[in-house]
């Protein structure tokens, strides 16, 4: 099995990066205040967006929901196998000064991180979620042709 750097450095910086890009870019158009948790700086349109993000891509192509505290802030993202390596795939990092996109392999993003339930994502934000995705006909976003992503389980 390759490395986790191994894998980032020639599959991700092609398709796989690119559709996480155009994947962001899409929920992106559809950020507004009904889709912010409340209490988030609304300088920064991704600031609040991170479950409900989180749980579009985790719908779009399975993984594990995983959270850690960045700058004091509890933060959600996402976990995925990608040929047999587990990332980190933050797509609201822009919220705290970084690139938008963030990957890394598992834990590597952000320390302390730990794999979330699903059933711990609350109402308020299933309905976040469910107006990003619907916003932004996410389903348009095809995914590379070989299917980058499978799902994974927490171990």
């Amino acid at each position: 099995m390759r490395s986790a750097d191994a894998v980032m450095t020639t599959d991700l910086e092609g398709a796989v990066r690119d559709w996480l890009t155009q994947f962001r870019s899409s929920v992106e158009r559809a950020f507004g205040p009904d889709t912010t948790a409340g209490g988030y700086r609304t300088d920064v349109p991704s600031a609040g967006q991170c479950a409900a993000v989180a749980a579009v891509l985790n719908e779009q192509i399975g993984g594990e929901f995983v959270s850690a505290s960045v700058q004091g802030v509890s933060h959600w993202f996402n976990r995925i196998n990608f040929k047999g390596v587990f990332l980190d795939v933050d797509l609201t990092g822009d919220q705290f000064g970084l690139k938008p996109v963030q990957v890394s392999a598992a834990g590597g993003l952000y320390p302390d991180t730990r794999v979330r339930r699903p059933d711990e994502l609350n109402a308020e934000t299933r309905r976040r979620a469910a107006l990003l995705a619907s916003r932004s006909m996410i389903s348009a976003v095809a995914l590379p042709t070989a299917g980058p992503c499978g799902s994974s389980s927490a171990e």
